[in-house]
């Protein structure tokens, strides 16, 4: 026979205890990191783990970003099963890979998608017609979103602009990032309804041309250009006129707080509004003048540049001319960062710097 002690009865209830704990609460914090689904093995686990428990683990899911593709099509439909019959008030992100194929191929998923009302933030790559209709569809409750176009959607494809589909979260709207879209074609701007939370823009890969979004964001505080490539095919003076009239004719733009990127860019977009930091970098043909035209038409008080050419330092041509324009007299800061050309190795850096127009420099 077995005889087990009072003390080793309390050890093994004190294990089951434990289990038990580790068994409710456990999921808790694995389910505060998310889910990230990026096969058919991930998804088999995920559904096993979270429908443990009757689906009462449902409710801890935070964010859920799906990477798979159609060798995971059996358990997807299941997951879009998951979606429809369970609740998920925790859950605040959403991120979908290959959002337009991947919608086409699991029937209902994008619909059981739109569903999810405790979502707050979004980002679809690869987005075309079927991911821009799921935006619609989840109603009123975005503050951020993230939309990476796809490439190959033709350019006059309607019913896809970010300011159509977004339009219900227009009174929640805080954060927008757009790549991949191409601009064109813009909603009339009479069926535009302002976005009065609107904060931040970031643009990539895309045309610059901030005239739609001059209007609908009328309180944005930072507008950012991406790095990565400046727009393919950049305006014509002329052309960068007549968008900058737009521009002017639109916003209400008072006072952007931060404004960055390629400076072909900024110069293509027809920004025109006084900024408190401006975060330039020049690509190999972006030129002292084009500087300038940004320089006046932002007048800002921080300025950091990332500059390069020839005759950088030449009074007349140079940066001691771009400093002398009206557009930096506002100017309180400035961080230069100077990739010097063969033509400047004989130049004096100390001697040129010192004729830059006279204003405070902290």
């Amino acid at each position: 026979s077995i005889i087990i002690s009072y003390a080793s009865q309390d050890v093994v209830l004190n294990m089951m205890q434990a289990s038990r704990l580790f068994y409710h609460e456990g999921p808790k914090v694995i389910l505060q990191n998310g889910a990230l689904l990026e096969n058919a093995e991930d998804v088999q686990r995920f559904l096993r783990f979270i429908l443990a428990e009757e689906g009462s683990r449902c409710r801890y899911l935070t964010s859920l970003s799906l990477g798979f593709q159609e060798s995971a099509l059996e358990g997807a439909q299941r997951l879009v099963e998951l979606l429809l019959n369970n609740t998920f008030p925790a859950l605040r992100a959403l991120s979908v890979e290959c959002s337009e194929k991947l919608f086409r191929v699991v029937p209902g998923l994008a619909s059981a998608l739109s569903t999810l009302s405790s979502i707050t933030r979004v980002t679809l790559e690869d987005c075309g017609r079927a991911a821009c209709k799921m935006l619609v569809d989840m109603g009123p409750k975005l503050v951020v979103a993230r939309l990476i176009y796809d490439v190959n959607n033709e350019p006059k494809l309607t019913g896809i602009h970010p300011l159509t589909v977004l339009e219900a979260s227009r009174d929640t709207l805080d954060t927008l990032e757009l790549v991949f879209y191409d601009g064109t074609p813009h909603p009339s701007l009479m069926d535009v309804t302002p976005f009065p939370k609107m904060r931040e823009l970031e643009i990539g890969w895309m045309d610059p041309s901030l005239v739609a979004y001059a209007y609908a964001f009328h309180n944005v505080t930072q507008i950012s250009f991406q790095v990565d490539v400046a727009c393919e095919v950049p305006p014509d003076a002329e052309e960068r006129k007549d968008i900058r009239a737009e521009v002017l004719r639109v916003s209400t733009w008072k006072n952007l707080q931060y404004v960055s990127g390629l400076l072909s860019d900024v110069w293509a977009s027809g920004l025109a509004c006084d900024v408190q930091e401006l975060v330039i970098h020049m690509d190999p043909g972006d030129t002292l003048g084009m500087l300038i035209d940004a320089l006046n038409d932002t007048r800002p008080l921080e300025l950091s540049a990332t500059v390069k050419g020839p005759h950088l330092f030449s009074v007349d041509r140079g940066l001691p001319a771009v400093f002398q324009q009206e557009g930096a007299t506002r100017m309180t800061r400035l961080r230069l960062f100077i990739t010097l050309d063969p033509a400047d190795r004989d130049a004096d850096m100390a001697a040129d710097l010192v004729r830059f127009h006279s204003f405070q420099i902290n």
